[in-house]
């Protein structure tokens, strides 16, 4: 049995060392850091870069590693210490969260009811949708399911631009 004075160094002591556990990433994130590599290291899972801590910005070597021009907006994420790139083109929403809803909007029925037999834009169906939608008749329907990562993201908008470790 722990006497009441013993019970407060301990907690005390507890708490004390809490801190040195979490304080690599987030001394290092307070400072800045100027790199996304680095940052993912010691962040390993963030979606949103800048919602924990500072993030840096999009390098050079991103954008030569994506072949992205200079105007070009390129999002950036955190996945197991690694860094995942997306080229964002116009505004669309392919970087972002997938939608994995298999819901039919009232959108997608009036497109089948007015092009029957067709394929169901992405300005229809939503660009984020991991789903193809065509329309069987006048009814759509999902004729093929892309691929997510654990994290809810589609695969195939994602690379792995990690540098290599020298």
């Amino acid at each position: 049995m722990l006497r009441p004075g013993l019970l407060g160094v301990c907690l005390l002591a507890v708490g004390a060392l809490a801190p040195s556990v979490v304080q690599p990433a987030a001394a290092q994130n307070r400072r800045g850091v100027s790199d996304p590599a680095t940052y993912c290291r010691a962040m390993r899972n963030v979606d949103e870069p800048g919602t924990r801590g500072r993030a840096p910005g999009v390098p050079a070597w991103m954008r030569r590693r994506l072949g992205a021009p200079r105007g070009a907006h390129i999002a950036w994420r955190c996945l197991n210490g690694r860094v995942l790139a997306c080229v964002d083109g116009g505004g669309s929403a392919h970087c972002s969260r997938a939608n994995m809803s298999r819901v039919v909007t009232r959108e997608m029925r009036e497109f089948c009811v007015s092009y029957p037999g067709q394929s169901i834009p992405g300005v229809v169906t939503g660009s984020e949708t991991i789903f193809v939608w065509t329309c069987a008749g006048r009814t759509p329907r999902i004729t093929r399911r892309g691929r997510v990562d654990h994290r809810g993201f589609a695969l195939d908008s994602w690379r792995d631009v990690t540098p290599r470790a020298r």
